[in-house]
């Protein structure tokens, strides 16, 4: 059983010392009626006190007292105030006594009696009738009591005495000597008895109360609380008492039991929490016209419920929100208050889940509670509008200073929760047309959440932004790559470029040197410009920190009129790297063939290469000037080949010749000038036309046999005719050849170039042998289907199954008879 902390009752001593000539009375049995209450004793004497309200406290004082029935202890008293009247058992027996002059009232008594139980609720109401059961040694009684007295109407016996009854709407539940609870039916025509469970009567006071319409709690077995219905079952789990008890009551949503010098209180909803009182001498329990008294051997004390906005806020205090919704919902308060409260509730609950990081459940408290959200950015320093006129509630919804208190100063916790009140916001409703919530989200993001900052920087359009409290405070607290953001989202891109220069230059510094993703958001701004003066001028400015970087303002932007290439390339050329690395990208990475640029770039090449002094870059320029004259087919060849005549790019000269579809003078200064007879076998395979490649090959054989008497050419030689010796026909070949060159040097050559004749000849003999045996086999099939074919009246076509129609020409096709359309 968990001990609640929270606070259920007042308490307040009402009556002192029950004086009964000079001795202190015991108080056995209490009742009120209206602005009176009695006292029954054990010493037979019935005290009358008259209580007065005042400023929320009860005052008694002593009206008279009178002894009844010759000093028989007082056990019960219960308030028939429809007769005017008090019912009253005492020395086992029962009689009505007027409750003004306490004298004996009615023609009769009810002797025997050991316990009684009035009926608030009876089956048949007779608002001048009072319904009584009575318990008369092993029978269970009915009666009605009226002006004239008390009447017996029905009698159930039982095979034990009835220890403790209760009653409603005419259903009894007694506890017997024999340890049994029982219910029986007084309704009922026949005799109904239903038994409900066993207790021992050695550790068990069996005690039954009323707990709602047709159900009882009592003390069952073990000494737990345990509720029953009219159908026998219990709809509540038991209560759990720390101790054995000896009284019961249920006060509306309270379940309050004495035990040895303590009073446990439980909820009606929830049982299974108690709050403890310690309450020495503490003797009976009294519940009477909805007021609680608690008697010890010579005191009265009144027991005042806590109102439900006290126990609302002390549960909140001890944070058991889900006890104090529960609480409420079980109030007998009006809806308004009620959802005052539950609002209140769950905005405490708010800061609380957040304190938790139950941010699942925080959300939905926000939800429900339509708490101003102001509320909980306030949790967050500055992040509000400095002219906001937003203050925090009174009483306060929670006790934290800000963030940084609620999570201990933990940075990821406090990054956390913004990023969950950011979820909020953005997900708010009225938070577009807000100022406050507005601004307050660009400020949040901007501090906490980048990613977020630049999802929301899409949608200022619609939203309801105090800039220049965002600037400013951007400013103050060095946010400037986020400020510039801003600046590009509200339109104002100029200042978004002039900010991002600055962090460039190093004049500003953001707080997070990461913030600032650098140069490309320069260029990324500028790319979605179509302001041809300001990308130019921004151009301009960034070739001061990264010129190879600045020039993807031009390579990485779609071709437009304002950025023609030509153009763009001829503004760029006052830097001639930077014009060749845009010229490159065009070429190679957009595929652009005109034939301008391509010979553009050229040209811009051999100029650096001619003024290039470093080795090391002048061989690299040279690589990529020949990849240029290699893969491009939109050069102005002829010209190039003009530039290039008086310079030492022989190669370079080769390759424009051989573009031109010049092979002989470009063979001619790869072997006789540049000497390089392995690229000359590499340029010949690279001509992508075969009759163009053969006659190379050819070109080049004969420009080697020129030299013949060198033994490098004659090496080379040889190693062309072994290695491509498929690109020759040897029937022209092998005549140029000198008749002094060694046959032996030749063997493997000639050995070579036979084999390759003869498997040629015997690989046409093999295929113009299966071409004839194929043209044979389709003539042979041919006239096997056209031999005629057999129909009647069942034949199908072979393709849709469907009859066929002698009238409907037809084909033989593969084995099949087929409609002519279903061929």
């Amino acid at each position: 059983m968990d001990v609640a902390s929270v606070k259920t009752y007042d308490i307040q001593l009402v009556i002192d010392s029950i004086d009964i000539g000079g001795s202190t009375g015991k108080v056995l049995s209490i009742e009120c009626c209206e602005s009176r209450m009695f006292l029954g004793t054990a010493e037979g004497l019935l005290l009358e006190y008259f209580m007065t309200d005042e400023r929320s406290k009860t005052f008694f004082s002593r009206v008279r007292q009178q002894n009844l029935n010759k000093g028989q202890p007082i056990i019960q008293i219960r308030s028939a105030s429809a007769l005017d009247s008090l019912i009253i058992l005492t020395g086992g027996t029962v009689a009505m006594y007027d409750i003004q002059s306490l004298e004996t009232k009615g023609s009769n008594t009810l002797s025997g009696v050991s316990c009684i139980a009035i009926d608030e609720n009876p089956f048949d109401a007779d608002p001048f009738t009072v319904t009584l059961c009575y318990v008369k040694k092993k029978s269970l009684m009915m009666a009605l009591a009226s002006e004239k007295g008390i009447s017996v109407v029905k009698e159930v016996s039982l095979d034990s005495t009835a220890l403790n009854l209760a009653v409603e709407t005419g259903l009894v539940c007694a506890a017997l000597s024999s340890g049994r609870y029982i219910f029986v039916d007084m309704n009922s025509q026949k005799k109904n008895v239903a038994e409900l469970c066993q207790f021992d009567p050695k550790d068990v006071n069996p005690k039954i109360v009323n707990a709602g319409k047709e159900e009882f709690l009592l003390i069952g077995p073990g000494g737990l609380g345990v509720f029953t219905s009219s159908s026998g079952i219990s709809g509540r789990p038991p209560i759990i008492w720390h101790d054995k008890v000896n009284e019961i009551v249920v006060d509306g949503l309270n379940v309050v039991a004495a035990g040895n010098d303590v009073i446990y209180v439980n909820s009606l909803h929830d049982p299974t929490t108690s709050n403890v009182i310690p309450f020495p001498g503490v003797k009976c329990l009294a519940l009477t016209e909805g007021k609680l008294y608690v008697g010890t051997a010579r005191s009265l004390y009144r027991f005042t419920p806590i109102s439900v906005d006290e126990q609302v806020e002390s549960l909140i205090n001890t944070e058991k929100i889900d006890q104090a919704l529960n609480l409420l919902e079980l109030a007998h308060v009006k809806d308004e208050k009620r959802e005052y409260l539950r609002r209140r509730i769950l905005r405490k609950a708010v800061f609380l889940r957040m304190h938790a990081l139950d941010l699942t459940a925080c959300m939905e408290a926000i939800r429900e509670s339509h708490i101003d959200l102001r509320e909980v950015i306030s949790l967050f320093p500055t992040i509000l509008p400095a002219n906001t006129v937003f203050t925090r509630s009174l009483p306060s919804l929670h006790e934290f200073i800000d963030v940084n208190q609620m999570v201990g100063g933990d940075p990821h916790k406090a990054r956390t929760l913004a990023s969950f009140l950011l979820a909020v916001l953005t997900s708010h409703e009225t938070m577009p047309d807000s100022k406050d919530l507005s601004t307050s989200a660009i400020k949040l993001a901007a501090k906490y959440d980048k990613s977020q900052y630049i999802i929301i920087l899409d949608h200022v359009s619609c939203m309801n932004i105090d800039y220049d409290d965002c600037f400013e405070w951007m400013e103050d607290y060095k946010y400037f790559d986020c400020a510039a953001l801003l600046y590009k989202a509200k339109g104002d891109v100029r200042k978004a470029l002039d900010m991002w220069i600055d962090l460039l230059s190093g004049t500003k510094k953001c707080e997070d040197p990461d913030e600032f993703e650098g140069i490309e958001v320069v260029i990324e701004t500028l790319l979605s410009s179509v302001n041809v003066n300001m990308i130019w001028d921004y151009y301009e400015k960034l070739t001061k920190f990264d010129p190879i970087k600045a020039v993807e303002v031009f390579t990485k932007r779609e071709l437009s009129p304002s950025f023609q290439p030509l153009n763009v390339a001829e503004k760029l050329s006052a830097n001639r790297p930077i014009c060749m690395i845009y010229l490159r990208h065009c070429i190679f990475e957009k595929k652009l063939d005109d034939e301008d640029l391509h010979t553009y770039l050229a040209t811009l090449y051999i100029d650096e290469i001619v003024q290039a002094t470093n080795d090391k870059d002048n061989e690299r320029l040279r690589a990529e000037f020949r990849q240029l004259l290699i893969s491009s087919d939109s050069l102005k060849v002829q010209f190039l080949i003009g530039r290039l005549q008086k310079t030492q790019l022989r190669l370079e000269l080769a390759i424009l010749h051989g573009k031109a579809g010049d092979h002989d003078p470009a063979l001619k200064v790869i072997v006789e000038e540049l000497h390089d007879y392995k690229f000359a076998s590499e340029y010949c395979v690279k001509i992508s036309d075969t009759g163009q490649r053969v006659k190379a090959f050819m070109s080049l054989l004969k420009i080697y046999l020129k030299s013949k008497d060198k033994p490098e050419i004659i090496e080379a030689c040889m190693n062309l005719l072994t290695n491509h010796a498929e690109e020759f026909d040897f029937s022209i070949a092998l005549p140029l050849l000198p008749d002094d060159w060694n046959i032996r040097s030749l063997s493997d050559l000639l050995h070579r170039v036979l084999r390759t004749h003869l498997h040629r000849q015997r690989r046409v003999e093999l295929l113009k042998g299966l071409s004839e045996r194929i043209d044979k086999d389709y003539k042979l099939e041919y006239d096997a289907n056209n031999q005629g074919y057999i129909l009647d009246e069942d034949s199908v076509c072979g393709v849709c199954y469907r009859k066929l129609d002698n009238l409907e020409p037809i084909y033989y096709r593969k084995g099949f008879i087929v409609h002519s359309k279903c061929t």
